[in-house]
């Protein structure tokens, strides 16, 4: 109600109490009269909080696309730092999965914004560096090396 004069206005005679409820109510209503608009309005804020919240259209291309681009990238490596503790059954590997199934949960359908990742992101820092430490430091990747036949002994 502090963005809208009219509505802070309605919040001050209300009371914090009375105006939640009221509004509540208001919500309610609105999604049992169109479920399916509150469902695509809640994969949208899930895709926000993993992948970019929108904002203010930013001229400075390269600064939008950086950000976005930062966003995008803890979000996936610390997803698969993630999968991969867990394939390995690193100790605390579930718990870094309840956390990243738990903390967003709320804000898929409520609202989102980037300030809401802010407890999620040291997870992801440290599921990242585990992900990158746990690279394969040879040349040949386990998971794409060829099978070689062995040589034919020759007589």
């Amino acid at each position: 109600p502090f963005q809208e004069l009219h509505q802070l206005k309605i919040y001050k005679e209300m009371g914090e109490v009375n105006y939640a409820r009221m509004r509540g109510a208001l919500a309610e209503r609105v999604i049992a009269a169109n479920p399916g608009h509150f469902l695509m309005d809640s994969l949208k804020r899930l895709y926000f909080f993993w992948f970019s919240v929108p904002h203010a259209q930013n001229p400075n291309l390269v600064a939008q696309y950086g950000r976005s681009f930062n966003f995008q990238f803890t979000s996936l490596v610390g997803l698969f730092g993630l999968v991969l503790a867990l394939r390995r059954r690193k100790p605390a590997a579930w718990m870094f999965f309840w956390a990243y199934l738990l903390l967003p949960l709320t804000y898929y359908f409520v609202t989102v914004s980037a300030r809401f990742r802010h407890p999620l992101e040291p997870i992801m820092a440290i599921l990242a560096v585990y992900l990158f430490q746990s690279a394969e430091k040879s040349r040949e990747i386990r998971w794409f090396r060829r099978k070689t036949q062995p040589a034919a002994v020759s007589g």
